[in-house]
């Protein structure tokens, strides 16, 4: 029974992602039009000229970058489970995922070695070894869910977030590769031509090379926010200019409404005023009476 569903979103692409590299001729299908000309989807970025050998489709890949450069496209490094073997003598080339046993160099002494574990302490149904030698790309729409068994999974086996930095570790010793700024879904939200370039705020813009609205250009922007502005109610937004947090598992911090610019100081307010112009009648009335009957 095939380890994969065929529906994969973009918000479910990102760095540190388990997923299924179909057979070579449902990807070249999946990708349709942009199938290369030469009838090869994956290619290797850091051995040149190397073609993917037997039994390398058909297999779960591992997501290690989508830039901000190129969103439609991932680097991976493939994953195997040797068949449900332990292990074979070339130690060097594979890192060891749960559920398979602790890496011989590991055992040794090397914590850069240590087992591969998934968010949320998940387990694949077979032991796994993650093979380091060469980091490939693909477009990701030739890529599908992978589910580690024959249950459907609401969401996608991910790497923990130490895993994840001791993998990238042993592929730039061994390779020399280093992934750049990582594509984030929710930051294209908000259209380059619309945000400020602010500073001070823990923020970064993303490259603009993907568009979310298509074939929209800059003047269009204006026009879908006119629409979007008559639509809803007219409420001041606390630094409205500023984008909201982008965290790196994807959530944004909610901006209250109110109508109080940000930069306003809060007034306090002590009293009505009346009592205060009483009080002083009051003290200055009953030291003029003093003063007539005593001072004279």
């Amino acid at each position: 029974m095939p380890q994969y569903s065929s529906t994969l979103q973009s918000q479910d692409v990102e760095q540190g992602v388990l997923l299924w590299l179909p057979p070579k001729h449902e990807v070249l299908t999946a990708l349709g039009h942009h199938a290369p000309k030469n009838d090869e989807p994956v290619v290797s970025i850091t051995n040149q000229g190397q073609h993917p050998e037997d039994g390398f489709y058909d297999h779960p890949l591992l997501v290690i970058s989508r830039s901000t450069t190129s969103p439609d496209r991932i680097h991976f490094v493939p994953l195997t489970t040797f068949g449900g073997k332990l292990l074979c003598k070339r130690y060097n080339q594979y890192l060891a995922m749960t559920p398979a046993p602790d890496h011989p160099h590991f055992t040794a002494g090397d914590t850069a070695y240590r087992t591969l574990t998934l968010h949320k302490n998940a387990t694949i149904s077979r032991p796994g070894y993650v093979k380091i030698t060469s980091v490939w790309t693909m477009r990701w729409k030739g890529a599908k869910h992978y589910w580690g068994g024959s249950t459907p999974r609401t969401t996608n086996f991910q790497l923990d977030e130490s895993s994840l930095q001791r993998l990238l570790l042993c592929v730039r010793k061994l390779n020399g590769y280093t992934p750049r700024e990582q594509f984030c879904e929710a930051r294209q939200l908000i259209p380059k031509s619309i945000t400020p370039n602010l500073t001070g705020h823990n923020y970064h813009q993303a490259d603009t090379s993907f568009d979310l609205f298509g074939s929209a250009t800059p003047s269009s922007y204006a026009a879908i926010i006119q629409q979007q502005q008559a639509t809803r109610p007219s409420i001041r937004i606390p630094a409205a200019g500023i984008p909201s947090y982008c965290s790196t598992v994807g959530e944004r911090r909610p901006l209250l409404p109110t109508n109080r610019q940000p930069w306003d100081t809060p007034k306090e307010s002590s009293g009505c005023g009346c009592c205060g112009w009483l009080f002083l009648c009051l003290v200055l009335g009953l030291g003029v009476w003093l003063w007539c009957k005593y001072g004279s």
